[in-house]
Formats: C-alpha cells, sequence, structure tokens
C-alpha cells in the first residue's frame, strides 16, 4: 500500500519541481533584463562601468543560473544554490539611480552582499551535499552576519536625497537619514566581509588539505573556483581599506576577475555530472569484466583494479547479524579489527557499507577516505549490485556449509558422547552385576554342587563375554585412555578374522580424529562379507591417512557401498575430511583423509 502511495507521489513531486524552477528561470531571467537595463541607463554608478564588464557580468550570472537549472532539473546538486547565487551576483547592481523602482533601489542597498554567503554554501558542500557538518555552520553564520548586519544598518539609515543622489528611487527601508551611520557602517560592511572572504579562503583550503583523495578530487573544481572568486574580492575590499575610496570604487577594480571566478563555478557545477557520468562508465567495465571472469573470487580483485587500492577487503552482512569474509567465514570483533587494520600509519584501514535500494550490499575496508564521495558510492552499488549479490550468494551458501559441517560435527559429538555413556554404564552396571552374580553362583556350587547351577555359571558367563563385547564395541577404553595405536591394537588382536595393522600413529591426536578414525577401520573391518584386512593409520602432522584393503568372501556383491558406507562419510565429513571407497575383483579398499588442525 505505501509503495502504491509512493508511486503516485513521484509524479506530483517531480511537477512540482519542474514548476518551481520554471518559476524560479523566469524570475532570474527578469533579474537579468532588469539589471541590464540598470547598466544601460546608469554605467557610471553600476560596478561595470565599461560595456564588456558588463557582458561578461551578465554572463556570468546567466551561466550559473542556467548550470543551475540545469542541475535542479536533474535532480543534481548545486541547483537551488546556482540560481541564488545568480540572482544575488545582479543585486549588486540594483543600488543604482537607473533602477525602474523604488523596491529594486531597496533591494539592491539591502541585499548587496547576499552572494558573499551563497558562494560559501557552495564551496563548503558542492557536491558532497553536507554543508552543515561540524564548523562549517559557524563558519556561514559569521558569513551571512557580515553580508546583512552592516546592509540593514545602511538602509535604514541611507537617504539618497540627502546623500547627493537627487536622480535616485526612494529608500523603501529609511527610517533614521543619517549619512554618518551609514558612511560608517558601509566601512564596516567593508571590513567584516574581507574578514569573511579570508575566513572562507583558509577554510576552503584548510578542509582540502585534510580531506580524503576522494574528496579532494570530487571537490578540487569548486574550491579553486570558490577561493578565486574569495580572494578577487578580498583583493577589492583590501584596496578599499588601504585606499580609503567606497566599496563601489574598489569593486570596478575586480568586477572582471569576479565574473570569471563565478563562470569558473558555473563550471564547476556543471563538471560534477559529467565526473559522475565517467565514474559510471568506468564502474560499468566492472559487470563486464565479471561476465568474462566468473570465477569465484574476482571481485575482490575487479574491486581493487577500480577503485585503485589493492589491499582492498570485503565482507558481507548476513540478515541474521553475522558478517562473514568471501569464503564464508563468519568474522568476530577481533578479525574485523585485523581486516580494518591498526590505528595510526599507513595501516590504517576504513570501513564502508555500500547499499542498494536500502538494503546492504557489502563492506569494503579501504584506504581512509577513498570512498568518501557519496555519489561515487552509490554509483559503484549500482555498477557492481549484481556481481556483489553473487558474491554474496557464494559467501552465504559457504556459511550454510561451514554451519552445516558444525551441526554435523556436534551432532556426531554428542553420539560419541552417548557411546561413551552407554559403554560406563555397562561397565560399571549391568557387567559388575553379572560379575556379582557370578561370584555367588560360584560360591554356591562351592559348597552345594549342582547341575543347575554349574549351567547358569555358564549362561552368566556367556552374558559377561558379551556384554564385554557390545561395551567395546560402543566405544573401546583403550581408545579414551591411551590412543588410536593402543586401540588398534587391541581390535586386531579381538578381531573374528586375519587383521594386521601396517602403520599407526604414535602420538595421540584430536579426540574427534581418533574417534573418526577408528570408526572408518571398526565398521569396514566388522563388515559381515570381510574375509581379512590390512589396516595402515598415517599422521603427516596435517592430516590423519586411514587405509583399509580388505579381501573379500566369494559371493560377496562388487561395485556397491554397504549402508555402513554411507554412515562413514557423513561421520567423516563432520570433521571435515573425505572418503573414498572402491570394490573391486574381490576386494574392498577404503580411504579417509582427516584434517588434525585444532
Amino acid at each position: 500500500m505505501d509503495t502504491r502511495r509512493d508511486a503516485q507521489r513521484l509524479p506530483r513531486l517531480r511537477i512540482l519541481r519542474f514548476s518551481a524552477l520554471g518559476l524560479a528561470g523566469a524570475g532570474a531571467l527578469w533579474c537579468i533584463w532588469v539589471t541590464a537595463g540598470i547598466l544601460s541607463n546608469g554605467p557610471s554608478f553600476a560596478l561595470a562601468t565599461r560595456p564588456p564588464q558588463a557582458v561578461l557580468e551578465l554572463a556570468a550570472a546567466a551561466s550559473i543560473v542556467t548550470v543551475g537549472l540545469v542541475a535542479g532539473a536533474r535532480g543534481a546538486a548545486g541547483g537551488l544554490s546556482g540560481i541564488g547565487l545568480g540572482v544575488a551576483w545582479l543585486v549588486r547592481e540594483w543600488a543604482n539611480p537607473a533602477a525602474p523602482q523604488g523596491w529594486v533601489f531597496t533591494a539592491g542597498l539591502l541585499f548587496a552582499a547576499a552572494w558573499l554567503p551563497i558562494a560559501a554554501q557552495l564551496a563548503l558542500s558542492h557536491p558532497l551535499s553536507h554543508p552543515w557538518r561540524g564548523a562549517n555552520r559557524a563558519v556561514i553564520a559569521f558569513v551571512a552576519l557580515a553580508a546583512f548586519a552592516p546592509a540593514v544598518v545602511r538602509s535604514v539609515t541611507f537617504d539618497p536625497a540627502v546623500a547627493g543622489c537627487p536622480a535616485c528611487p526612494a529608500n523603501l527601508l529609511l527610517v533614521v537619514s543619517s549619512p554618518q551611520v551609514a558612511a560608517a557602517a558601509d566601512r564596516v560592511g567593508v571590513m567584516v566581509q574581507l574578514a569573511a572572504c579570508v575566513l572562507l579562503m583558509g577554510w576552503v583550503v584548510g578542509t582540502m588539505i585534510t580531506a580524503s583523495t576522494a574528496v579532494r578530487l570530487a571537490r578540487a573544481p569548486i574550491a579553486v573556483a570558490s577561493a578565486a572568486l574569495f580572494f578577487a574580492a578580498a583583493f577589492g575590499y583590501t584596496t578599499a581599506l588601504v585606499d580609503g575610496d567606497g566599496t563601489h570604487a574598489a569593486m570596478l577594480r575586480t568586477i572582471g576577475s569576479q565574473s570569471i571566478s563565478l563562470m569558473a563555478i558555473a563550471a564547476a557545477i556543471a563538471w560534477d555530472p559529467l565526473r559522475l557520468r565517467l565514474m559510471r562508465r568506468r564502474t560499468a567495465r566492472l559487470v563486464t569484466d565479471l561476465s568474462s571472469t566468473p570465477r569465484p573470487g574476482s571481485l575482490r580483485d575487479e574491486l581493487a583494479r577500480i577503485v585503485g587500492d589493492p589491499t582492498i577487503t570485503l565482507a558481507f552482512p548476513l540478515d541474521d547479524g553475522r558478517i562473514v569474509d568471501v569464503g564464508g567465514r563468519v568474522m568476530t570483533e577481533p578479525s574485523l579489527e585485523v581486516a580494518r587494520g591498526p590505528d595510526g600509519g599507513s595501516g590504517r584501514r576504513s570501513a564502508t557499507l555500500l547499499q542498494r535500494d536500502g538494503r546492504p550490499l557489502v563492506v569494503l575496508f579501504h584506504r581512509p577516505g577513498l570512498l568518501d564521495d557519496g555519489d561515487y558510492r552509490q554509483t559503484l552499488a549500482r555498477a557492481s549490485g549484481l556481481a556483489i549479490g553473487n558474491e554474496r550468494l557464494r559467501a552465504e551458501l559457504a556459511t550454510q556449509v561451514e554451519d552445516l559441517r558444525h551441526s554435523r560435527s556436534d551432532l556426531v559429538a554428542s553420539f560419541d558422547a552417548e557411546r561413551r555413556r552407554l559403554e560406563r554404564g555397562l561397565h560399571d552396571g549391568a557387567q559388575q552385576r553379572a560379575v556379582s552374580l557370578l561370584l555367588a553362583l560360584r560360591l554356591a556350587a562351592s559348597r552345594t554342587p549342582d547341575h543347575g547351577v554349574a549351567e547358569a555359571i555358564k549362561e552368566v558367563e556367556t552374558a559377561i563375554e558379551e556384554l564385554r563385547e557390545l561395551a567395546h564395541g560402543l566405544y573401546p577404553a583403550s581408545l579414551a585412555e591411551e590412543g588410536l595405536a593402543s586401540a588398534l591394537q587391541e581390535l586386531s588382536e579381538r578381531a573374528t578374522i586375519p587383521l594386521r595393522v601396517v602403520a599407526a600413529p604414535s602420538e595421540r591426536l584430536p579426540e574427534p580424529v581418533e574417534t573418526t578414525g577408528y570408526a572408518v577401520i571398526s565398521a569396514t573391518t566388522g563388515r559381515a562379507d570381510v574375509a581379512s584386512a590390512e589396516v595402515a593409520a598415517e599422521y603427516s602432522g596435517a592430516e590423519l591417512v586411514i587405509s583399509v584393503r580388505c579381501r573379500l568372501m566369494s559371493g560377496a556383491n562388487e561395485g556397491t557401498d554397504s549402508p555402513t558406507g554411507v554412515a562413514l562419510e557423513d561421520r567423516v565429513g563432520a570433521v571435515g575430511g573425505t572418503m573414498a571407497m572402491s570394490t573391486m575383483a574381490g576386494r574392498l579398499d577404503v580411504r579417509a583423509v582427516l584434517p588434525c588442525a585444532s
């Protein structure tokens, strides 16, 4: 239901956006027309006194307004700010006797420096869209105060008629006519706006120096163009303070360089969509490259090549909250710290989460700042989403296989523990009671010889022997106490068929390995169709290799695995091992490889 409502809302939002852009464009076009009229009718009072300067100033405003409209239509950053900066750039010329109405003249007095905070917002935000982080807030607030506070004081105290401009339109904000206060506000405005330009230049340069490589590359065009604009304005303000002339005369000297800097800002805003297009084209090669090299694990190498970091590593967040690597191994907190790298020095790492449609795709561990550009992250996620999804599925499958192996291992361990419990119960319980009964019967027979008692003694002895065999078959005590070699020696002595132990490890091995190895040998040699067997258990330090070669009785089925073999394969797989069984020409060969890593 919410999805349908959102789908119906999108066209309306698009219509509202384009309507707002249309009104903004019409308003900006009107401002250009008004400013062109002012420059042609009153050039001696304008900042651009000569026709080339006027053309350059109007062209700069038109360029950034056009770029802002295009960016706004595309939903990109810098749209409204670009339009606002272009309009504010023109308003500086409106405090002119040639202004058509009083409100136009008044707007020129009040908003003469409004371009400065708008340019500051663009310089600190574009194209990463986070202008209000940290100290940026304070910087923009100070610049806005420097632009508007002196202008407000001047607007309420400046009377054009008293100041010697009877041809000027009326100042609609005039409250008290005070030429001295208006002149002082004008001079204070020059000083604080000079301080604002110097602050902005230092702030832009400082943020570029401390920024990461990705942010520096993304912001370089707008930063350089903005710093040039602030420098040109600061030079004009400085000249005004040193020479003692007004802001108007100082700005005459730098209007050309300021207009060129504004065009550079427009070019920087226009460059950003082209930069994103180049990034998409570059990252789109990832899909093609992976389609030609679909081997597992190739995604990391391709991402390393695309982003330019050969040390990049991947981790996949699963729905159950776990994070696994490309091999499906669960990454614990220490593992995550190792992936991120130690703090400090060149080994420091950063973690970036790529998302698609609000769903986590992959966590990338990389050099700091490599993926700080949000647009680049989105482009990378869109271009590599399918490949990342495939690699994620492989990792999730590997994790499920590992979970299954652990579950099977736990089941086998539980089964072995139950076998040991039953063995101890038979040995310490039923067998001991049978032995006690046998002793009592023998004592009774020694006192009163009786044929029935003698038969009972034989039955009890047989029962005790069967209990001993049953307990040994469940879990031989020698295996737990002395190890695999002793258990195999006991097995060969108790076997009902010729059983030869060729090799056995002298050292103790992990309990699951010893138990599984013994189970393979015992079950194989205990088959009813085995006539004789030769057993070898060889330990190499990393794995235990079990080899059982059996000669089958005549008439035994060949070429088929018994149900025992299927159970053994499950047991061997529970400890991470492999097993092969073959029956041919009256022989049965079984080989199991059991890893011994702890």
